[in-house]
């Protein structure tokens, strides 16, 4: 598979992940939520002299915001499609990539970060398979060829002062 077949085959992935938690995970969670604690509500006011954690409660707390964390990350990635089609026919508008290690929750999670010429920040997930590199890392690089790679404070600030002249940072590093 040759590198914009790789990352378009990944991008479309996520953009199928992120429709499946829009239409049944984050509705299920809210519904199984609702439908739970209406249940543990009508079995309290039967038994009032239940004491102690209501355990029913916490699930109910549990799926609820669950199916709202899930919908606000679905929401925010909505975005991704215009990644796609930058693979597909504009790579040029992609102007910066770099590698990001995020800790969510205290595990690490790998991004591959792409900035566009509008300022907007774009992330894919890297998967690496007994530390080996993922192929994803070199095809994005090859796809995006105009892109400046790297990261530091002085690309960040350059990046979010004037996207559209960040492509430029390219030329004069070659």
């Amino acid at each position: 598979m040759d590198s914009k077949s790789l990352v378009i085959a990944r991008i479309e992935g996520k953009l199928k992940m992120n429709a499946i938690s829009l239409k049944y995970i984050a509705p299920g969670c809210l519904i199984a939520g609702a439908a739970l604690g209406a249940w543990v509500i009508a079995n309290s006011q039967n038994n009032p002299a239940s004491s102690g954690t209501n355990w029913g409660m916490v699930l109910v707390m549990i799926l609820v915001f669950s199916g709202i964390g899930i919908l606000f990350s679905a929401l925010k990635t909505r975005n991704d499609g215009r990644i796609l089609t930058y693979a597909q026919s504009q790579p040029e508008k992609i102007v910066w990539i770099y590698h990001q290690i995020v800790k969510v929750n205290g595990v690490p999670q790998e991004n591959m970060t792409l900035g566009d010429d509008t300022g907007k920040i774009y992330r894919l997930p890297i998967r690496r398979v007994k530390g080996q590199n993922d192929p994803m890392m070199d095809a994005l690089v090859e796809t995006f060829p105009h892109a400046v790679v790297g990261f530091s404070y002085d690309l960040q600030k350059a990046f979010k002062r004037n996207p559209q002249e960040f492509r430029n940072l390219n030329k004069h590093n070659n």
